[in-house]
């Protein structure tokens, strides 16, 4: 799965670190601008994720069935 999204342009700083469920539709996951960052879990057949969004700057975080918006920058959960 994780080869597939950077064949499809999705930007994986440490495709070692992230994890993406079994779940989890690649066709949800836009290619254009989407930035996944080191430890990062997305998980969940309803997860979509949308044109620029970049997750886990700041710090890893997990997301189960979340939309996504275009250009949003989800760097920590407090």
């Amino acid at each position: 799965m994780i080869e597939h999204l950077i064949k499809k342009g999705v930007q994986i700083t440490n495709p070692e670190s992230v994890q993406i469920g079994d779940d989890v539709d690649p066709n949800r996951i836009a290619a254009k601008g989407v930035t996944i960052h080191t430890s990062c879990k997305i998980l969940g057949a309803k997860t979509l994720i949308c044109e620029g969004a970049e997750l886990g700057y700041e710090a890893p975080v997990t997301i189960k069935n979340c939309y996504i918006g275009p250009r949003v920058k989800l760097k920590r959960v407090l």
